[in-house]
């Protein structure tokens, strides 16, 4: 009788040893899975995160595109305006070359006029 007595409760102990590793199982398993939900949350945020920074990321690329092309054609522009200058400027030397020599004609046509007019008067004063 007392072995079975040393059984039983030996059987009692062993069940209630399992009952308690099985709580402790199931209490870890509880806690992994609490976890796992928290970490899920936090990589959706993450994600979510992610999406949007590519999202800036690809905005912010697409901006600097229009403004390196903008920025091309505004430097174009400028070769062209430079290319206009010279030749304005050109035009302008040859103009003011043309200005002197048609200053330098008149005074010498003024001298020829003055000599003409002289000579006139010197043979109108002989008569």
């Amino acid at each position: 009788m007392v072995a079975i007595l040393i059984i039983i409760a030996v059987l009692l102990v062993v069940a209630a040893a399992a009952g308690v590793s099985s709580r402790r199982k199931a209490a870890e398993r509880a806690r992994v899975d609490r976890e796992r939900q928290i970490i899920a949350g936090e990589l959706e945020g993450h994600r979510q995160e992610q999406d949007a920074i590519v999202d800036r990321a690809g905005s912010a690329a697409s901006e600097a595109r229009e403004h390196r092309a903008a920025a091309e054609e505004h430097a174009e522009q400028a070769r062209l305006h430079e290319r206009e200058a010279a030749q304005h400027e050109q035009a302008a030397d040859a103009a003011e070359a043309r200005f002197t020599r048609a200053q330098d004609a008149a005074a010498r046509h003024g001298e020829r006029a003055e000599d003409a007019r002289q000579r006139l008067d010197e043979l109108g004063g002989r008569r």
